[in-house]
């Protein structure tokens, strides 16, 4: 295992953190990139202290105290990111989402918010610009003016590393996204780890397009920079999106295996090795994300229980680290009778690396070997018809079905060869035959998807099931 252990001891809260913001060179800072903007706007670390206190007072006065549970779309705007530090600086809990955003559906968005409302109990939601328009009942946490005069300090709450910082959610590819608790203590150790394992130096700057609401943008991108106080590129997820070529060059390949209920990174590959690829029993391949960092114990399990030897698949199982002690204020049990937490990721060790390859829910059993729906997806993802993401793999009744979104008229005038096209790609790659019927092209937008992208595949599974996922073709005969 890596040993990764903070090279000091430093004070263990986020607070701390943000005091350290008052005396940093004004030449260090955040540089924020907004979507319609020509030139990123510099925000001095020292100034943003200065506006993190006068967002205290402006929330304190607007009633907000410690354990506040704040409803917060976390948007990558100035205002929004200052509003995260003064709350956890005044002791209250923002509860993390996604902001309301292009190709959302606003009464599922809603829903969402109203759940998340009443499971934690939220006091507030912050007015982020992206909900101003929707119709809440909650009470709106408003934004101070951009003029806001700065201050030259801030009255923090008293906090202990086992306070509580902030809600992250788990991504809800399986089931509702479950809160996940982070306190100060696991934020500050997983920002030391982070910041030893990148071995930062002085001159060193940050780039991220990663949305905040996301663990790898706030902890790995946003909080670990301010940790160390470099300069931060920060850009929204959109922006990257309009313009990838211009982020090409600060990209690095660095595989990594982390999760929200972590904080974040459990292991990762080191900066100068090349990332191992094993061949699997069933032929497909896997990347290494690296040894597990010292602080974890890390095992596999087979589902029969029993603990894998070397190369055999199974469950990965975590114990120790930065994982946190439950899910928020849920009995959902969060630890097995041994004290490990099963991530539901299926893997191998090898060498003592570990490679993840599925989801537990995602594996297809087929001839006595396993295999996984993204293996399917990235076999028909390759042909030229096929658009990235717009693909799912279902088990239904003991057959495999291909679901592909399009609204191309070329592609359902030659449907038949296109079927063909994909099952024999899938025959040639994973040597599995698929029905030409069990391969369907279906209307856009109905292959549900997480907060970070992935496919809800038990919820696409039943709208399959159950009728409810429309043909393509019929979008285009006009039935």
């Amino acid at each position: 295992m890596q040993d990764l252990q903070p090279r000091t001891k430093l004070s263990m809260t986020v607070i701390a953190m943000i005091q350290a913001l008052k005396n940093t060179d004004s030449h260090l800072g955040l540089f924020l990139k907004q979507d319609r903007a020509a030139e990123s706007k510099f925000l001095a670390y020292c100034e943003m202290y200065q506006k993190i206190a006068a967002y205290m007072e402006y929330f304190r006065a607007a009633g907000v105290t410690a354990g506040s549970r704040i409803l917060f779309p976390f948007e990558t705007t100035e205002g929004v990111i200052i509003a995260f530090f003064a709350l956890v600086g005044l002791g209250a809990i923002p509860l993390s989402v996604k902001p309301y955003s292009m190709g959302v559906v606003k009464e599922s968005y809603l829903e969402f918010l109203t759940k998340v409302t009443t499971q934690y109990q939220a006091e507030f939601v912050l007015e982020a610009p992206s909900i101003r328009s929707l119709e809440l009942s909650l009470q709106r946490l408003h934004l101070p003016d951009t003029d806001i005069q700065p201050q030259e300090s801030a009255n923090f709450a008293t906090i202990t590393d086992t306070d509580i910082a902030f809600v992250q959610f788990s991504s809800g590819s399986t089931s509702f996204p479950k809160g996940i608790p982070v306190t100060h203590g696991k934020i500050v150790t997983q920002m030391q780890v982070i910041s030893n394992h990148v071995q930062n130096r002085p001159s060193d700057a940050t780039a991220s397009w990663l949305p905040l609401y996301h663990d790898m943008g706030l902890v790995g991108g946003l909080l670990t920079t301010l940790y160390v106080r470099h300069n931060l590129h920060l850009s929204t997820p959109m922006h990257f999106l309009m313009n990838p070529v211009e982020w090409l060059s600060e990209l690095s390949d660095k595989p990594c295996y982390g999760m929200a209920e972590a904080v974040l990174m459990i292991s990762c590959c080191k900066l100068e090795d090349i990332p191992r690829i094993v061949t699997l029993a069933n032929g497909c391949k896997a990347i290494s994300v690296g040894q597990a960092l010292s602080t974890f114990d890390i095992r596999l399990r087979t589902e029969d229980g029993l603990l894998c030897h070397e190369g055999e698949i199974g469950e990965v199982e975590l114990r120790g680290g930065t994982l946190v002690d439950n899910y928020f204020e849920s009995e959902h049990p969060f630890y097995n009778c041994d004290g490990f937490f099963p991530t539901g990721d299926l893997g191998v060790i090898s060498e003592g690396e570990l490679f993840v390859i599925g989801r537990l829910n995602d594996r297809f059993k087929i001839n006595g070997q396993s295999y996984f729906a993204s293996d399917f997806e990235h076999a028909i993802e390759s042909l030229p018809f096929v658009q990235p993401s717009k693909v799912a793999t279902i088990q239904a009744d003991d057959r495999i079905i291909v679901l592909i979104e399009t609204k191309q008229a070329s592609i359902l005038q030659q449907v038949i060869d296109h079927q063909r096209q994909v099952s024999e790609i899938v025959l040639n790659q994973l040597g599995i035959k698929i029905l030409v019927d069990n391969i369907l092209f279906i209307r856009p937008g109905q292959l549900e998807k997480t907060s970070s992208g992935k496919l809800r595949r038990i919820a696409i599974a039943q709208a399959y099931v159950t009728g409810k996922i429309m043909l393509a073709n019929n979008a285009i005969n006009g039935c």
